[in-house]
């Protein structure tokens, strides 16, 4: 490869607008007590509260699995929610859910069925976790507008977390080459005020 090409690939966003997918190199990690803490706050508003119960409806319509994990816990909110195991790199994340006995790794242990809230587009590749995953795996992510790629001004864009860009077709496509039917794409989180926010539910095929 071109080492010019080379080096800005590494740099910058990488789009394949035939797929609907971007990769973005992120080598920062802000997971602390203060990122831990954001999540806390979010969770104990009326709009985080409200979240919340959709993403606990969504799961609810399509399986009532008592082996489900959350990836990426935030605070935990969902997990409480839940009453559901969880995994997370960020080390007071961990310390909660090892706390309160909820403590679980899906890339060591199969489990039925993982939700990922905000989650997969921090994972610069998910395919040994959705390996591990046997039947249901639900998403909530930000999904570029239109065809893409991403607008530089766009929100979502975050070069410092987000790793992962998808089109709602794009994901559908993705989770597809590992092994995943969309069964559900919902809108909730965005009427909620969460702008470009798209709830999914993927079925092992």
């Amino acid at each position: 490869m071109n080492a010019v090409f080379q080096r800005w690939a590494s740099e910058g966003l990488v789009w394949l607008p035939e797929r609907g997918v971007g990769f973005l190199r992120v080598t920062e990690a802000p997971y602390d007590a203060e990122y831990f803490a954001k999540y806390e706050r979010y969770a104990e508003t009326p709009m985080g509260r409200a979240i919340t119960k959709a993403r606990l409806d969504l799961v609810r319509r399509h399986t009532k699995t008592r082996i489900l994990c959350d990836v990426g816990i935030g605070c935990g909110a969902f997990a409480e929610a839940a009453d559901c195991c969880g995994y997370d790199i960020n080390p007071v994340g961990e310390a909660w859910l090892r706390k309160n006995g909820r403590w679980l790794n899906p890339y060591e242990t199969r489990v039925d069925a993982v939700t990922m809230w905000d989650t997969l587009e921090h994972i610069a590749d998910p395919a040994p976790l959705l390996a591990n995953v046997r039947r249901w795996v639900f998403v909530s992510l930000p999904i570029v507008p239109g065809d893409g790629p991403p607008p530089l001004d766009w929100k979502h864009l975050r070069r410092d977390e987000h790793t992962l860009y998808f089109t709602r077709d794009g994901l559908i496509r993705f989770m597809d080459a590992h092994g995943f039917a969309c069964v559900e794409h919902s809108t909730a989180e965005s009427l909620l005020g969460r702008e470009d926010i798209g709830s999914f539910a993927f079925k092992r095929q």
